[in-house]
């Protein structure tokens, strides 16, 4: 990693943050995501935006589960633009560390700031002119992937798990289960 960054050195050090977005959308699912509580109708995300004074910008994604870690779209545009943005802007891009030290202040936040992390390290992948993914030791070229078979009747979501396993192979399942 340092030998790419050495290599863009002057780049990285000469920009500086100008400015971050929090952008809300949703994303509606071809099928709503049933639990014991209720349903999912979309996914509602915010793409996280920080670009440079060179008009270079980092991208990441943050997903909120408010149920999970307690943060809504809503948490997540807010914790971005009134804690981290003013905290951010006129670092240099490739201060990480000094980034982190400077929006460490603000308690749990996890997605945002998850968000805000992975936006940063994109940005210096680009003004290093490499992916994000070599910056951070690679990538793995195979990942089992799981499958969510949502809350229904027992047939129903045996179903759901065999469509599922003969369309795409998927062989490992999370299972919504009701409350008793």
């Amino acid at each position: 990693m340092t030998t790419v960054l050495a290599e863009h050195a002057s780049r990285v050090a000469s920009a500086r943050i100008v400015e971050v977005e929090a952008i809300p959308y949703a994303v509606p699912y071809r099928r709503p995501a049933r639990f014991a509580s209720g349903a999912v109708e979309r996914a509602d995300n915010v793409l996280v935006r920080i670009q440079t004074d060179a008009g270079v910008v980092g991208h990441a994604e943050a997903q909120p589960r408010p149920y999970t870690y307690g943060e809504t779209q809503a948490s997540i545009v807010a914790a971005i633009r009134g804690w981290f943005a003013p905290r951010l802007l006129g670092l240099r891009p490739g201060a990480i560390e000094e980034a982190r030290a400077a929006y460490a202040g603000l308690a749990g936040n996890h997605c945002a700031r998850g968000a805000v992390d992975v936006a940063l390290w994109d940005l210096l992948g680009r003004l290093a002119g490499v992916p994000c993914s070599t910056l951070l030791g690679g990538y793995a070229d195979r990942v089992a992937v799981a499958h969510m078979v949502s809350f229904d009747t027992p047939a129903a979501m045996a179903d759901d798990a065999a469509a599922v396993n003969a369309d795409h192979g998927v062989r490992a399942f999370k299972v919504k289960v009701g409350q008793t």
